[in-house]
């Protein structure tokens, strides 16, 4: 399963899931495997929803960074029972810089300030791709 969660009530969060979406479904997983969160600061719920992460699953912040001690608890319980799934945190926001230098552990980080989320997320899945001209800057 792959856990797209996305910048809440933000265009850049949603059109950054899409593509994820996206890229996957052309990698060839299927849409029943790609669940959609979007996730914001003061939401309770910052991780996929107990019950539905399972060892071997992806999970991607996408434009968005969760709060430090959110991020160490799922980190922690991967590293002692799901040591198959991953962590991947693309984002840009300045406020979250802090929290990708400091955890460069136990997930890959996609951090640059100067291109918007989508932008970063395309370029994740897609390395030497032309990015569509929607997320190009201008």
């Amino acid at each position: 399963m792959h856990h797209l969660l996305h910048h809440a009530q933000c265009a850049d969060g949603f059109a950054s899931a899409v593509i994820a979406q996206r890229a996957l479904m052309l990698q060839g997983v299927s849409a029943d495997d790609i669940c959609f969160q979007p996730v914001n600061y003061p939401d309770q719920l910052q991780t996929p929803p107990d019950g539905t992460l399972k060892n071997g699953d992806h999970i991607y912040y996408l434009d968005y960074t969760p709060p430090s001690k959110t991020l160490e608890l799922l980190l922690f319980n991967i590293e002692a029972c799901l040591q198959d799934t991953k962590v991947t945190i693309i984002d840009h926001h300045s406020t979250a810089a802090d929290r990708h230098e400091k955890m460069q552990y136990g997930f890959t980080s996609v951090f640059d300030l100067s291109m918007s989320g989508a932008l970063l997320t395309f370029f994740h899945f897609h390395p030497d791709g032309v990015a569509p001209a929607a997320i190009q800057p201008v």
